[in-house]
């Protein structure tokens, strides 16, 4: 239990005491019959004034520290968190993408990413800062994010992220975050398919092209289309083209014998 819930629990049993004392003086006079009036109404007066001085300043107290536990919970309900974190791509793994997203319940301004040891990509010159260093303003919710690097230079690094931002524009203090990242925790990883949302995006967008193509005349799409005439036309055309072929001759042709010379007798 934090020390303020233990003053909470203290002023509101004094509270409950205070109150329970002052209902019971009533019955206490209607009680006490053998006792001269006169001294009980002097004894109970300055007593019943006591208590409910005790009781009013118990019960003051009680609501100033109710109501700082009131405003602390409301700031805590509406508080920004942004958090840095890089992942694979989506299109493809062997690349890794950096996202940074505002977890919290209020918006964040000004807001600034370290790491440590700082983030070096090799090939990129120094004219080209590292992506989402600084960034004015993140909603509750809102997430940006950049294609970083590839997969081998990242994979056996780890960094402490520090992110710090303010809850108002105007506000002196900034409010900071500090966690450990350690990219070999990805080794290994594996997916099983595309993401279904990029293969329907890219199924909506081919229909789209093709659909815009056609619109355009660029594509023009193979119909036949026949009606009644066409039929007829078609038929009469069958019908003289075997008109035009004859009867086929299936008759066997006539073949002569031969006959073998006779042979002749020598002399």
């Amino acid at each position: 239990m934090s020390r303020n819930d233990k003053i909470l629990m203290i002023s509101l049993l004094g509270s409950l005491v205070t109150i329970v004392a002052v209902s019971a003086i009533p019955s206490l006079l209607n009680s006490t019959e053998n006792w001269r009036v006169d001294e009980l109404h002097n004894w109970i007066e300055p007593s019943a004034a006591v208590v409910t001085a005790l009781g009013t300043v118990a019960l003051s107290f009680f609501t100033i520290v109710l109501a700082r536990e009131t405003k602390r919970l409301a700031d805590v309900g509406e508080q920004p968190n942004v958090v840095v974190t890089i992942e694979p791509n989506k299109h493809s793994m062997l690349y890794l993408d950096m996202h940074v997203e505002n977890t919290g319940t209020a918006t964040a301004y000004d807001i600034e990413v370290t790491f440590e040891p700082a983030l070096e990509i090799t090939g990129r010159d120094a004219s080209r800062r590292i992506p989402l260093r600084n960034i004015s303003i993140l909603k509750p919710g809102q997430s940006i994010s950049s294609s970083l690097t590839g997969w081998n230079e990242l994979q056996t690094k780890a960094f402490a992220v520090r992110t710090s931002w303010l809850r108002k524009p105007s506000a002196r203090s900034r409010e900071r975050l500090e966690y450990s990242m350690d990219l070999t925790q990805l080794e290994g990883i594996s997916r099983l398919g595309g993401d279904p949302a990029i293969d329907s995006a890219r199924a909506a967008k081919k229909i789209a092209d093709t659909l815009e193509s056609l619109g355009r005349g660029y594509n023009k799409l193979s119909v036949n289309i026949f009606n009644s005439s066409d039929r007829a036309e078609e038929e009469r055309e069958l019908e003289e083209r075997f008109a035009n072929r004859g009867p086929r001759n299936t008759s066997v042709p006539e073949t002569t014998p031969t006959v073998d010379p006779a042979p002749t007798s020598g002399t």
